[in-house]
């Protein structure tokens, strides 16, 4: 019959308790780097700002855009998203604001956005069109209009390249983070 004290005792050849207890940190470190690895750069992707079309974002920033929520929750009015241009040649994005989804109609006049007849209240964050700006379009099926909040300069010609793709869509701006004095999380 064995003792308690046998259970403790290490056996010859066999590892100590510091071999254990290091392999035990590394292994919780990869796994840590491998998770926020996946989250960052998976879930996630971070986009360098260049220009910004939100007027919470600034050049130099680097924010990241959730690519997998558009799938699960879609988008609401006022989101800040990231899209590819339309012209571009691939790395060319942009953030934006919804304003609208396939299927309404948007009538921009007297300097304001109309969706489906009801006047959108973006007073908070974007800039009023040209005044002498009158137009209405049909969003079509599997896009949105996405507009910048400087609008005063638009055209009609504008505002039709902002009608964009689901599939240029990037995902939602969830994050700033750099500079780290602006770090945090977008809403």
């Amino acid at each position: 019959m064995r003792k308690p004290n046998d259970a403790v005792r290490p056996r010859s050849g066999q590892r100590s308790a510091l071999q254990y207890h290091i392999i035990d940190w590394l292994t919780a470190v990869l796994i840590a780097v491998g998770a926020i690895a996946l989250l960052l750069f998976v879930v996630f992707t971070p986009i360098r700002v260049h220009s910004s079309g939100v007027s919470d974002f600034y050049s130099g920033d680097l924010v990241f855009a959730d690519r997998l929520s558009k799938y699960v929750f879609g988008f609401s009015r006022g989101d800040a998203v990231a899209a590819k241009q339309e012209d571009s040649a691939g790395n060319d994005r942009h953030i934006v604001r919804v304003v609208g989804a396939a299927g309404e109609t948007a009538v921009i006049a007297d300097g304001r956005v109309y969706i489906d007849g009801r006047l959108l209240d973006e007073s908070s964050y974007a800039d009023a069109f040209d005044p002498d700006l009158r137009m209405e379009l049909k969003i079509p099926d599997g896009s949105l209009l996405l507009l910048p909040d400087e609008r005063g300069n638009l055209s009609e010609k504008d505002v039709l390249s902002c009608v964009t793709e689901f599939d240029n869509i990037i995902g939602e701006v969830r994050f700033i983070a750099f500079p780290l004095k602006r770090i945090g999380i977008f809403r």
